[in-house]
């Protein structure tokens, strides 16, 4: 009879270890910067490439005129290093095939001074935030400006400029899940449950030589 109870505990012992650490999981923080891009990015608008960006996790699209490119054309503003993703057409979106937090990126203007938007919105395509950036002309101390998203889940971004800016280092987390994964569930239910009822079954045979 010990052993089976130790055999139960057991179980509902490893059931609670195994939903703790789904629980208790922190991602991993993500950096997109265009840089694994090589060739044929070039340095200036209608000579760079990619058009549309596609990672795993991540799509950053714009206009017919956006391209990744490097530093070369854009005096080395970029933040991180060679490549930058830039357009002529006044917005920049980045898309996220799971629900991020921490989100954070850099915009660098490519012409005069101008206030930016970065626009938050979450799975349902809700406004969640808006933060506005600032920036001085091309080249100039205060061009170069830094995002970072206060708000959680977020699903899209919408950046919108003037008709040349850029942005680089794109910096967030996948967003976890609070709810254990199923596996985890059932092993932890199971232990409690055979815990129970070895307790139900002792106290029924003390009961009975009683």
């Amino acid at each position: 009879m010990k052993s089976i109870f130790r055999s139960q505990l057991a179980i509902f012992i490893l059931g609670f270890m195994a939903m703790a650490t789904a629980l208790s999981s922190v991602a991993a923080p993500i950096t997109r910067n265009f840089d694994e891009l090589g060739a044929p990015v070039d340095c200036c608008f209608g000579s760079g490439a990619y058009n549309v960006v596609s990672y795993p996790d991540l799509t950053v699209s714009s206009g017919a005129s956006a391209v990744v490119m490097n530093s070369s054309g854009w005096s080395n503003m970029q933040t991180s290093g060679l490549n930058l993703y830039g357009t002529l057409d006044g917005y920049i979106d980045l898309t996220f095939s799971s629900l991020v937090n921490s989100l954070n990126f850099d915009i660098i203007n490519g012409t005069s001074p101008f206030t930016f938007t970065a626009s938050f919105f979450d799975i349902f395509d809700n406004l969640i935030e808006v933060d506005l950036m600032g920036l001085n002309s091309f080249g100039t101390a205060g061009s170069v400006g830094h995002i970072a998203g206060s708000v959680g889940n977020i699903a899209k971004v919408r950046i919108s400029g003037n008709e040349d800016f850029a942005i680089d280092t794109i910096s967030f987390e996948i967003a976890r899940s609070e709810v254990p994964e199923p596996a985890s569930l059932a092993l932890f239910a199971l232990g409690l449950l055979s815990c129970v009822g070895m307790l139900m079954l002792q106290a029924r045979r003390r009961q009975q030589r009683y």
